[in-house]
């Protein structure tokens, strides 16, 4: 069995360390099969938590144990997620692991996870159980099939965006852009408009929505700058501009573009991070994403509207 499961070299240099001990995940002792004491629920509980190991085992084994690289994992977990009585799983395998090789991105989006979100335990949890990666990552499937230009493959992307908004509560036009790096925690709800392009480096929560204002043809999406943040129920609408660095607070409704390394709130409003209180401190916490918006309030008396 092998302690290093992913090789350095693959998609962003993922490294085995302090994560992704699959091997150790499959050794588990099946707890509790052989009994333990003489109390009967014991038993029966261990036993069945046996079998739920040995059952989550056989998967990571076929799945994880098995791979040649971190392309082939994914590809094998995106593929067993994504398959129904119309998608064949051993096709859709073939095809995820083909479509991420040598893709540096996934392997980006891990380490941001692991990075920035406090739930996030390892690199092999990130892989098999986190469902706003999975969705993720057959976007990136769907996304490479839609840039083939071929009537057969546009379709095939669009039956995997159908497969996984059906899964996942995410639906992302498989046309939309999206670089390396994405923290999407949570997911459900999400929805990303055909034109839509998100920089490197950035956290979308869930709800958030980049979509169009229904007036508009052609490129009508929001364009996200790099590590951008846009929090839960995150409205984006229109072919507009949230610059690099700026923060989109939850329930927010933006259809102005938003400068660089500023927060929006409410509708259209922002507050500058840049600003100091009236004790010459900042008033962004260095703890976390999101600003106190009572002392922008207090200090400040109003926010500042767009345009």
């Amino acid at each position: 069995e092998r302690s290093r499961v992913f090789s350095t070299q693959q998609n962003g240099g993922l490294a085995a360390r302090g994560g992704l001990a699959a091997a150790a995940f499959v050794g588990i002792p099946l707890v509790g099969a052989a009994g333990r004491g003489d109390d009967g629920d014991d038993q029966a509980r261990g036993g069945a938590i046996g079998e739920g190991v040995a059952a989550a085992g056989g998967a990571m084994r076929s799945q994880i144990l098995e791979a040649s690289d971190l392309s082939a994992a994914i590809g094998n977990v995106i593929a067993a997620r994504l398959a129904s009585s119309s998608l064949d799983e051993t096709t859709l395998r073939e095809m995820c692991v083909c479509e991420l090789r040598g893709d540096p991105r996934p392997g980006a989006d891990v380490e941001a996870i692991l990075e920035k979100d406090p739930a996030a335990i390892s690199r092999l949890q990130i892989v098999t159980c986190l469902k706003g990666f999975h969705a993720v990552q057959a976007f990136r499937v769907a996304h490479s099939l839609w840039k083939s230009g071929s009537f057969a493959q546009k379709h095939a992307a669009l039956a995997l965006q159908n497969r996984a908004s059906e899964l996942w509560g995410v639906d992302v036009h498989p046309a939309a852009q999206i670089g390396g790096g994405l923290l999407m925690d949570h997911a459900t709800g999400v929805v990303i408009g055909e034109t839509a392009v998100i920089g490197h480096d950035c956290t979308i929560l869930h709800g958030v929505t980049l979509g169009g204002t229904g007036k508009e043809r052609g490129d009508r999406h929001p364009k996200i700058g790099d590590s951008v943040v846009l929090g839960a129920g995150a409205t984006v609408l229109g072919n507009i501009r949230v610059n690099d660095g700026a923060t989109v607070g939850s329930q927010a409704v933006v259809t102005k573009e938003v400068p660089a390394g500023m927060t929006v709130i409410g509708l259209n409003k922002l507050l500058d991070p840049r600003r100091k209180t009236k004790n010459g401190d900042d008033f962004k916490r260095s703890d976390t994403w999101h600003y106190e918006i009572d002392a922008g309030y207090e200090y400040f008396g109003a926010v500042e509207h767009i345009g």
